[in-house]
């Protein structure tokens, strides 16, 4: 569902690429086989790893973001740890949630 908003809503578009770009601002992209210590990863997969609760958040797309989907799926399973763990992130994935655009 975070992508499908991210991808046919302009506005969550923009919001969602700020937060991301606000987020990852002087931030050089690693590969994420690095970031996790996963190989199950391409070498094409980059990240930037930012303060995220998971490297994949940062994961850089050409087109779209994993901040939405991700964060969706935080504040679905488990409110509590993401508004503990990365309040900005919570403030945000809520702010999107409550405008509905």
């Amino acid at each position: 569902m975070g992508h499908w908003l991210e991808w046919n809503n302009n506005t969550v578009s923009r919001k969602v690429l700020n937060f991301y770009n606000k987020r990852t601002a002087g931030e050089s992209a690693v590969s994420l086989k690095e970031a996790t210590g996963n190989r199950g990863y391409s070498k094409s997969e980059i990240t930037k790893v930012d303060k995220w609760l998971h490297p994949y958040m940062g994961k850089v797309y050409t087109y779209g973001t994993e901040v939405l989907s991700m964060g969706l799926e935080l504040m679905y399973r488990n409110p509590i740890y993401l508004a503990k763990n990365d309040p900005e992130m919570f403030d945000f994935i809520y702010s999107v949630v409550r405008q509905g655009n």
